[in-house]
């Protein structure tokens, strides 16, 4: 059950609800197996609301380039994870790559466009190239195992304990010199518990308010 309808969690969808999507976690891959595709966690930290006509690319910032996203519903301070540079004819076996890392109940959708580098810029676009959320990253900057969190207007490594990160399941990586060749990842995809905007946060500048309307395609 974690196909693209299962993202559809809220109910009681009101006319009009206004959401606010923040992009507030990303993992950019590893040396060798990734154990998943790249990935960032998208939380609306509006009310709920109904998301459609949406872009995900990174760095080129540009519909054209990049790949649309299914309609889907977020609760409020609800999330999803959006696996990137994954074409439609790979969409169920990433998703289930995913499930086998992370476990089962975690909100997943696809999209095509560019994969994410160490040091990138993750974009959500509406269908007039405009910038809906963004989230600018680094190289990792102490554990290549762990995502990048956004807390406020910085970020950092997960911590496992810390803001329900948890470890992943184990998976095989040959290339980072690991006991038995076995990596486990850091992270807390489809819970968002790090991020807590500040009062006029500059994280809010830019963020569209979505509701409603149907697929472009």
């Amino acid at each position: 059950m974690y196909q693209f309808a299962s993202v559809a969690l809220a109910v009681g969808l009101a006319s009009g609800a206004t959401g606010q999507l923040v992009i507030t976690e990303v993992y950019a891959g590893l040396p060798g197996n990734d154990g998943t595709a790249d990935w960032i966690e998208l939380t609306n930290i509006g009310e709920t609301a109904t998301f459609s006509n949406l872009f995900y690319d990174d760095a080129s910032a540009s519909i054209l380039a990049g790949g649309d996203l299914p309609e889907f519903t977020l609760a409020k301070n609800a999330s999803v994870v959006i696996l990137v540079s994954v074409d439609a004819t790979d969409a169920l076996a990433e998703i289930d790559r995913f499930v086998s890392v992370w476990g089962t109940g975690i909100p997943v959708l696809v999209a095509d466009g560019g994969s994410l580098g160490t040091t990138d810029t993750a974009y959500i676009l509406d269908e007039l190239g405009d910038v809906v959320a963004d989230f600018s990253f680094a190289p990792p900057l102490s554990n290549q195992l762990a995502t990048i969190e956004r807390i406020e207007d910085s970020q950092r490594n997960s911590v496992e304990g810390e803001n329900g990160a948890v470890a992943s399941n184990a998976f095989t990586n040959t290339s980072l010199g690991l006991p038995g060749d076995l990596a486990q990842l850091i992270g807390s995809p489809g819970s968002a518990l790090s991020f807590v905007p500040s009062p006029g946060s500059g994280v809010l500048l830019g963020i569209a308010a979505l509701a409603g309307a149907r697929r472009r395609r």
